[in-house]
């Protein structure tokens, strides 16, 4: 059965956003910011309101989002500028376009974002459970060319989740745009772009969803693009299987399987057969430590697609070459070992001859021998005829 479209709410959905009319701090047809009319409600959340308007200039619908009063804080404006201000620096079909910042005759602060329509990957799933690998694979070239161009701006987004990635049903899967990555809200610039938005993100503090976190997010170190790498490894594990890699009983037990359990296999988590080439792009996307993962979204991207056009996967031929490398160790083991017990036998025979064979006899010996050869020569028959002649007087 087919779902009605849903109209995309904001970047914060997956936190609990509810479409309602009660308790709405703006009603339609109010003007906020001067020249956006509100047309309704799209959704609420613990920290704000999100409104579908019309831009009255230019007549044409956005979604409008702004903080709930009694949320308004100096940190969650300057998240909320913050949002803004990574969004703005993202100029790319595959990531949400922010259109307008600005603040209401309330000082609060409004972001205005373009309207999409379509369902996020996180309600896709809850449909579906898991995706096939044609489906996955086209849907995620789009999310690596998007966060690659995101890493190449210096802004990791720290929170990619399938609620957070935007599947548009106006648009043919595969092709470009056809996804929208979304919510900037936790994002951080790199440290090489620093600044005041920096500074928000300090070392230390924990931000993110934990089923996807990567082992140093959940250690709350510093983290880079290749933290984003990890999570997209995660999300593209249970969009395959059905369940991301590592599920706790909580969240603290989760963020501590990220950092010290092995995730198993997409085939032994689905009970089906997946491509080597597959498992090989997953494995090295969720490695442990950062410098044994793919080192850029956009080498991600090349991957999945020879994968798709039946190409040559680098990371499969990396595992395949490490695997024979490890066999020939495993044949060349018992040798080296059996080798190395006959140099020591060899060796021991050597010293044997050298201490033993080759030493002179002794004095001792030499005394014992002569003194044997002189009682022969006196016990001789013709010497005993000479002892038995009677003396001559």
């Amino acid at each position: 059965m087919s779902q009605p479209k849903q109209d995309y709410m904001s970047p914060h959905t997956h936190i609990g956003f509810q479409a309602s009319g009660v308790g709405d701090e703006y009603r339609q047809g109010d003007m906020l910011g001067g020249r956006y009319q509100v047309v309704s409600t799209l959704g609420r959340g613990g920290m704000g309101v999100v409104y579908r308007v019309k831009q009255v200039f230019l007549d044409k619908e956005f979604a409008l989002k702004t903080i709930s009063k009694q949320c308004l804080t100096e940190t969650s404006i300057r998240r909320f500028q913050q949002e803004a201000l990574t969004s703005f620096a993202i100029d790319h079909a595959n990531v949400i376009m922010v259109n307008d910042f600005g603040l209401l005759d309330d000082d609060t602060p409004f972001l205005v974002m373009e309207l999409l329509d379509g369902e996020t990957l996180g309600d896709r799933l809850r449909l579906r459970t898991r995706l096939s690998v044609d489906e996955a694979t086209d849907l995620f070239i789009q999310v690596c060319f998007g966060m690659a161009y995101a890493h190449e701006k210096g802004i990791v987004h720290r929170d990619i989740k399938p609620n957070n990635i935007m599947i548009l049903q106006d648009r043919p899967p595969g092709t470009e745009g056809s996804v929208k990555i979304v919510d900037f809200g936790i994002a951080k610039y790199s440290a090489r772009e620093g600044g005041e938005v920096q500074a928000l993100t300090r070392t230390g503090e924990i931000f993110g969803s934990p089923l996807y976190m990567s082992p140093e997010q959940c250690q709350g170190g510093s983290v880079d693009h290749r933290s984003d790498i990890y999570s997209l490894g995660c999300v593209i594990f249970e969009t395959l299987t059905g369940s991301p890699p590592f599920v706790g009983e909580n969240a603290l037990i989760t963020m501590m399987m990220h950092q010290t359990e092995t995730a198993p296999s997409l085939s032994d988590a689905a009970g089906k057969d997946f491509p080597k080439q597959l498992e090989a792009i997953v494995a090295k996307m969720i490695a442990k430590q950062p410098h044994q993962r793919y080192q850029s979204l956009g080498e991600v991207a090349l991957e999945l697609g020879a994968l798709k056009n039946g190409g040559t996967v680098k990371a499969a031929r990396t595992q395949e070459k490490a695997k024979r490398e490890q066999e020939k160790i495993s044949i060349a083991k018992p040798t080296f070992i059996a080798l190395l017990f006959l140099a020591v036998a060899i060796s021991a025979l050597i010293s044997y001859f050298a201490v033993y064979a080759l030493t002179p006899v002794a004095p001792r010996k030499v005394i014992q021998v002569r003194e044997s050869a002189i009682t022969q020569s006196e016990n001789s028959p013709a010497k005993n005829a000479e002892q038995e002649q009677p003396r001559q007087e």
